[in-house]
């Protein structure tokens, strides 16, 4: 009921076994019977659709990118080509860094880094408020893809957490994109079609904008907390 949702995972010969999941419906787990296990694609591939239908941030900061794109103060000739290539831009951006923090163990402290994440949607928002000429808004794909770096951080933390074998690992990091990249596009997908019903954009994208960076403010000075806790 509370929304908690833990996982574990039993460590036997230096090599994780498949987590297991206790929240309200399973509050239990026996050490030795495991139901069996399923595929590892499958496995992962869903909860990189979970991961980013829980992360927020994540979706608050691709609905920034899209109202940049997508504001009537800019004449872009190819405005859907413009949101295809900042979309790809920002999957490239956390492939790249997933990949390294999974297979290179290239990583970051988790506290910093959400603080950050938090922060760069802070920008865009500020960004939307500002005038229109600014490399945000002339070159959407290229800042997308820097603050995506930074976001396939975050989730690289999330799948580390979950002690991926070591066998597993180039399948896991494959599947988990993914689901990952599949719930983005089911996302963008919905959020222009809400953006399309809600026409007049012009007179709600400064209070879109406000909403948006007070959303993200909080996120910021709540994370910062932790930092110091």
């Amino acid at each position: 009921e509370s929304g908690v949702r833990i996982a574990v995972s039993v460590v036997r010969g230096g090599e994780p076994e498949p987590f297991a999941f206790l929240d309200g419906e399973n509050d239990a787990y026996v050490v030795g019977t495991r139901a069996p296990e399923p595929p590892v694609f499958r496995r992962y591939a869903l909860l990189g659709i979970e991961h980013l239908a829980r992360g927020f941030d994540h979706l608050l900061f691709l609905f920034a990118l899209l109202l940049i794109v997508l504001d009537p103060r800019i004449a872009r000739a190819h405005p859907l080509r413009t949101l295809l290539w900042t979309v790809s831009g920002f999957t490239a951006g956390h492939a790249a860094t997933l990949s390294l923090a999974i297979l290179g163990g290239v990583t970051l402290p988790s506290a910093p880094t959400e603080v950050c994440i938090a922060l760069s949607i802070v920008f865009l928002a500020a960004e939307l408020i500002r005038d229109p000429q600014t490399l945000v808004f002339r070159r959407p794909w290229l800042v997308a893809a820097g603050f995506g770096l930074l976001h396939g951080l975050g989730f690289a933390g999330a799948l580390l957490a979950l002690g991926v074998r070591a066998s597993d690992a180039p399948e896991a990091l494959v599947a988990f994109h993914v689901g990952l990249e599949l719930a983005q596009l089911a996302f963008v997908t919905l959020a222009l079609g809400a953006l399309w019903l809600a026409r007049g954009l012009e007179e709600k994208r400064r209070w879109l904008a406000y909403a948006v960076g007070a959303v993200a403010t909080v996120f910021s000075i709540l994370r910062a907390e932790t930092l110091f806790a």
